[in-house]
């Protein structure tokens, strides 16, 4: 099985004061906090799979699950059903 990497990009403006709250179990992750209003998050999946349409099938089922309010983004790992974990690396 081959290896094919995704990216789900996310973005939301936040305000200066508003919320990011992020819910992740992986201990790859990096925060950084910048000037401006703008909430930015770079989701890497390494999806093992036999084809690229497989991968495709499988980064949408497994992607972050996003919820943009006004002056918050609210970003979550979905609840993992039929060992997603065993096909995919975050």
């Amino acid at each position: 099985m081959a290896t094919f990497v995704r990216t789900q990009a996310i973005e939301h403006k936040i305000g200066a004061s508003g919320r990011l709250n992020l819910s992740v179990t992986s201990a790859d992750v990096v925060v950084r906090g910048v000037e401006g209003g703008d909430a930015r998050i770079g989701a890497n999946f390494s999806i093992r799979a036999s084809s690229e349409e497989e991968a495709d099938r499988v980064f949408a089922d497994v992607q972050m699950v996003v919820d943009k309010r006004d002056g918050v983004l609210t970003v979550e790992e979905p609840d993992e059903h039929g060992g997603l974990s065993a096909m995919v690396g975050r």
